[in-house]
């Protein structure tokens, strides 16, 4: 159920702990897009692998594993609240 706030806001049940972890778990899996290179095309994939070293790349990775991490994490908990 979605209940509407005096200032616009939907509130959806499980209150304001659902939508901290929804919006939390979506920072975190944009952040992981972003990092590992998601978004770009092949060409700009590339010339962006060829011009980093290995130790960039690996810690790219890394925050991008992380932050993809959290975020499914912090989605799963949202949905859990949800549920129960």
């Amino acid at each position: 159920m979605v209940d509407l706030d005096v200032c616009g806001f939907a509130f959806i049940k499980g209150g304001l702990n659902v939508e901290i972890f929804l919006i939390a778990g979506m920072i975190g899996l944009l952040i992981s897009g972003i990092t590992i290179g998601a978004w770009t095309d092949g060409r700009q994939y590339r010339a962006n692998f060829q011009s980093e070293t290995a130790e960039e790349r690996h810690f790219r990775t890394k925050i991008a594993m992380i932050s993809g991490v959290v975020g499914m994490v912090s989605l799963g908990v949202a949905g859990l609240i949800y549920l129960l």
